[in-house]
């Protein structure tokens, strides 16, 4: 695995979409502190807060604030053995809420 990027407890405020074109080649791991509405292949979804979705390399999307401030997380990567994502065992594309915040940043 090598990662391209990571940040944290990056704030947008609302009406300020995050699109994520630059990073198309690697897989992107986000982490939504706050909810959001995230934009799939055309379709809305709302995210609750603490949750994760990991695109897959290509896919188009974007993301917002649908409060007042979207405050988020991630980690953008590659992986030279394609196993390595099906070994994480998080479905691709789709949101998952997390039990707690301190997950993903103890994962980081």
């Amino acid at each position: 695995m090598k990662v391209i990027g990571i940040s944290m407890n990056n704030h947008y405020s609302k009406g300020t979409a995050a699109n994520q074109p630059l990073w198309s080649e690697g897989y992107l791991l986000v982490h939504f502190r706050t909810p959001a509405t995230v934009v799939l292949e055309g379709a809305e979804i709302n995210s609750p807060p603490n949750s994760i979705i990991l695109f897959s390399p290509g896919t188009p999307h974007y993301y917002y604030a649908n409060q007042d401030t979207l405050i988020n997380d991630y980690i953008i990567f590659t992986a030279e053995d394609d196993n390595l994502c099906t070994e994480l065992t998080i479905p691709f594309n789709t949101m998952i809420k997390l039990p707690t915040v301190f997950v993903f940043s103890r994962w980081i």
